[in-house]
């Protein structure tokens, strides 16, 4: 798969986990581990999808804080 494509999927996931976060917005209803959960996984995939673009080869992992570095590290507006 190209890593265009990659991202692509990861956007299209990271999407679902929005909209999740979105239904979750009700905290009478959805405990905030649930939301956060959420709200990590689209974070996360957005990150990754972004350096899938980009073609950086990135660790398995859930820190955001490792990913975030690896942004950093590119030559990525914002970061």
């Amino acid at each position: 798969m190209s890593d265009v494509k990659h991202a692509r999927m990861l956007l299209d996931v990271a999407d679902l986990d929005r909209q999740a976060v979105t239904i979750c917005w009700d905290g009478a209803k959805f405990d905030d581990v649930i939301f956060g959960f959420h709200a990590q996984q689209a974070v996360e995939k957005c990150f990754k999808a972004w350096l899938s673009a980009k073609g950086v080869i990135y660790p398995r992992t859930h820190d955001l804080r490792v990913l975030y570095r690896l942004l950093e590290g590119q030559n990525v507006s914002g970061f």
